[in-house]
């Protein structure tokens, strides 16, 4: 009779924080002036970026000329960053404010409103899909800014410039990805290293990205609102195979 050794685990023990080698996190909060709007788990980087998409994917702002002013300052367990834009934004704001906190994972979590859910959804103007090859140059790049702990949003323009967005939140990523093509050239395809759930898709639609990839199964929901906007969506089973799931218009 033949018996078969049993695995064996062994603790790894290392009590230092700084041995880890972690993603950071910090409490951040966004205000409009004087108002607190809300405050999220984020890593403290690409704050500037992080704010603006936002802001933008909020519904906050419809343009980042909106934005006066944006600074940022430490709080104690934390940061702040302040976006300086005029009276009638903040009292729009005011009415749509966050109930509480969201967490690092947390999209529309907090939200006071069902339609809010939905709001900015449209439908996209016709685009090519992206060649399986474009696919597979965009996994090889998000692997190469791959780091443990954190999500990477990236994006690539019309010109196949790359821009990046890293938090240890999926929505955040993005969130920084978007910030950036606001500040700068918004990318046409983007590839986020998470799963997909609505909030991803309403903040690539009301960005204008056309196409969008994601590592790993969408839901139901994202994926029938992706149809609805004309959205290309794309599942890459971590770089295993690509699964097209919503197919956009075409151009003429």
């Amino acid at each position: 009779m033949s018996s078969k050794t049993p695995n064996v685990y062994e603790w790894a023990v290392d009590l230092r924080p700084e041995s880890l080698n972690g993603p950071e996190e910090q409490a951040v909060t966004l205000a409009l002036n004087e108002m607190a709007f809300a405050s999220v788990l984020a890593s403290p980087e690409d704050l500037e970026a992080w704010a603006t998409g936002f802001a933008f994917s909020e519904g906050l702002i419809r343009h980042v000329s909106q934005i006066e002013t944006i600074d940022q300052r430490p709080l104690r367990h934390g940061h702040l960053v302040r976006l300086t834009v005029p009276e009638h934004l903040e009292a729009q704001a005011r009415e749509r404010r966050r109930v509480g906190a969201s967490t690092s994972s947390c999209g529309r979590c907090g939200t006071a409103e069902e339609g809010l859910m939905f709001e900015g959804l449209r439908q996209l103007p016709p685009a090519r899909l992206p060649a399986p090859e474009q696919w597979q140059t965009l996994l090889e790049a998000l692997n190469a800014r791959s780091q443990a702990g954190y999500h990477v949003a990236l994006g690539v323009d019309d010109q196949a410039r790359l821009t990046s967005g890293r938090d240890i939140g999926r929505h955040n990523a993005l969130d920084k990805l978007l910030g950036k093509g606001l500040l700068g050239t918004m990318p046409q395809t983007v590839l986020i290293s998470s799963r997909c759930s609505l909030e991803l898709i309403q903040k690539s639609v009301r960005a204008g990205v056309t196409s969008l990839g994601t590592l790993s199964l969408p839901s139901t929901l994202a994926v029938e609102t992706a149809r609805l906007c004309g959205l290309n969506l794309i599942c890459c089973h971590r770089g295993h195979r690509l699964q097209l799931l919503s197919r956009g218009r075409d151009p003429d």
